[in-house]
């Protein structure tokens, strides 16, 4: 019952959203700008988040391997391509679950599997955050964006945070320190979260070097991202300076974590307009919509082949699903 409510509010909000933003904006205007693109920028961003994916799988495989799990690089690119799929276009599943459960499923390795999924989103997320908060600071200081200074505090603020629960995770001294803290009143609901996220990074705590490699791979991963999305911004026309994309898209991927939706749809276009537009004021408010939403598009035909995957690895069960 719990699960049907939530799946009905990620459609509602997704729905709602969207049309909110699509009537505030101007339906005739979002139709200008789509007539007047430049659909080659965006065939050319299809094919770019391609890289994207791989070194996100490469950064998978490397968190697997660290626990003793080898897999095929195809078997895993299939699965991490059929999750992306179904997280687009089912509202009852995430990728990660999907990809973990393809993997977990033939490995026998359930834990362990679900371990390295979850290290490896954390690490990605880091980037992104990180990344995120040296670029406010770049734009503050080096561009003389001053307006944008709370923004930067904010960003830098989250930023610091995340490391530090990062560190404290990995580090004994930091946990013990972190525990206490969580025995305040205000903190203690999230103890026992708090100790299963540390007991996960248990295979990686002495293994500096796969997550200096997984930050790596994750960091080349977002980039590509930043690059897709700049074809984006010409393919709608929106003008939008590639320094920009570099701050806002490394934000804007933390907007369908907090709030629910189906696949980051309405709730990824109202980021657009909130950071491209009101925030960076860089572009129009239906350009960064134009953008926002020509992204989701990317990301769908992106997906695609994780369904025909999945199709063929129905086919051929109980072997993995590329062979």
């Amino acid at each position: 019952m719990k699960q049907n409510v939530f799946t009905f509010l990620k459609i509602f909000i997704s729905i709602g959203l969207l049309v909110f933003l699509f009537w505030s904006v101007g339906p005739a205007r979002i139709a200008a700008i789509a007539a007047s693109a430049d659909y080659r920028f965006l065939a050319a961003a299809v094919i770019l988040w391609f890289g994207s994916v791989v070194f996100s799988v490469w950064k998978w495989d490397v968190m697997l391997r660290a626990q003793g799990i080898v897999v095929p690089f195809r078997a895993l690119m299939a699965h991490y391509y059929i999750g992306l799929f179904f997280n687009n276009f089912l509202p009852m599943v995430g990728q990660d679950v999907v990809r973990g459960y393809g993997i977990a499923r033939y490995t026998e390795r359930t834990h362990e599997v679900a371990v390295s999924v979850f290290v490896d989103r954390l690490i990605g997320l880091l980037a992104f955050i990180v990344g995120g908060a040296l670029m406010s600071i770049v734009i503050v200081f080096a561009y003389g964006r001053s307006d944008m200074t709370q923004f930067a505090l904010v960003t830098c603020a989250i930023a610091l945070a995340v490391l530090l629960l990062f560190a404290s995770i990995l580090s004994r001294r930091l946990r013990a320190l972190a525990e206490y803290l969580f025995h305040l009143p205000i903190l203690k609901i999230l103890l026992p979260t708090y100790q299963k996220l540390s007991d996960a990074l248990l295979p990686y705590r002495h293994n500096g070097r796969v997550l200096v490699i997984g930050y790596v791979l994750a960091t080349i991963s977002m980039i590509d991202t930043h690059f897709v999305n700049w074809l984006v911004n010409f393919g709608v026309h929106a003008n939008v300076p590639l320094e920009y994309i570099f701050l806002f898209n490394a934000v804007v991927v933390f907007a369908p974590l907090i709030i629910p939706s189906i696949g980051g749809l309405g709730v990824t276009q109202g980021a657009f307009v909130v950071l491209y537009a009101t925030i960076g004021r860089t572009t129009s408010d239906e350009h960064a919509f134009a953008m926002g939403l020509m992204m989701q598009v990317v990301v769908i035909i992106s997906s695609l082949p994780g369904a025909l995957l999945w199709l063929r690895g129905r086919e051929r069960e109980p072997s993995l699903v590329v062979g």
